[in-house]
């Protein structure tokens, strides 16, 4: 652009106004570059810097189609990248690799097998449901950033991000790292909505939920490291009926917070409730 700069409209204008610095494109751009160099400072008095550097062999174009097919961390910085995902800049999408590494150093070790193992069901769940198998991985990923945050931690994460809660989500703190995963997912990855609610929700469950809501809070419950009584039973049923399957995991879930002396969370009553209905108008 540098070697064709004086067919810029009002060209002078700029070069009075402006210092320009250039790049080389290419490995044989310099004796070119030079001289135009010299010609514009003769002619225009111009300001320009030459940015010695190594030609990148890659062109912006290349780089933003790269970054909108989950492809591209190999050609910026680290922190450039970074930051590209958390505004979903040129429609990116992010590496699933690279997603993985994020969420993974943010997770206790032991979980990190849950964690893989959400993803892989919420992957097939997607790909047998008809939904985006790659939104679903995401949402697998990242569905417990927050889980090993303390009590406090999550309360403060609550206060940042304006998140009101009840008084039962206050004093239980395993109802809150949905809520604060689902705003780290949206401020630090920059998720689309759809993949926050689904986060959002993956622990109570809430009534009528998407598709997309329902594979993650069946992927959570039935992944391949599960093992409790009732889990087959509950894997047939997810890739059969996933209403019949989400009202299952809600009534397993009540029966165990119950045998555990406590309340099952109104969000849940409610998700029970509703599915039991729609059920029932299905006739079944």
């Amino acid at each position: 652009m540098f070697l064709s700069f004086e067919e810029w409209y009002q060209c002078g204008y700029l070069l009075e106004h402006c210092r320009l610095a250039v790049l080389r494109r290419e490995e044989d751009d310099e004796e070119a570059i030079t001289a135009m160099e010299a010609d514009l400072k003769k002619r225009y008095g111009a300001e320009i810097v030459i940015l010695r550097h190594e030609p990148l062999p890659m062109t912006s174009s290349e780089v933003r189609d790269a970054l909108s097919r989950r492809a591209g961390a190999d050609m910026l910085p680290e922190a450039v990248y970074a930051e590209i995902i958390r505004h979903r800049y040129y429609e990116a999408q992010p590496e699933l690799p690279w997603l993985r590494e994020q969420a993974y150093a943010m997770l206790e070790e032991k979980r990190i097998a849950h964690v893989a193992g959400c993803e892989q069901e919420a992957v097939q769940l997607a790909l047998r449901w008809g939904e985006d198998p790659e939104a679903a991985a995401e949402a697998g990923i990242l569905h417990d950033i927050t889980k090993r945050l303390s009590h406090e931690e999550q309360l403060n994460l609550c206060e940042k991000y304006a998140i009101m809660l009840d008084e039962k989500e206050r004093v239980t703190p395993k109802l809150l790292h949905a809520r604060t995963g689902a705003a780290i997912a949206k401020d630090r990855f920059g998720c689309p909505d759809h993949i926050v609610e689904a986060i959002r929700w993956h622990t109570t469950g809430k009534p009528d939920m998407t598709m997309e809501e329902k594979i993650l809070y069946l992927a959570d419950y039935i992944e391949p490291t599960r093992d409790f009584p009732g889990v087959e039973p509950l894997r047939r049923l997810a890739y059969e009926d996933t209403d019949r399957a989400v009202l299952m995991g809600l009534e397993m879930t009540m029966e165990e917070i119950r045998e555990k002396g406590q309340e099952p969370y109104v969000d849940t009553l409610s998700a029970r409730d509703w599915y039991r209905e729609r059920i029932a108008e299905r006739g079944e």
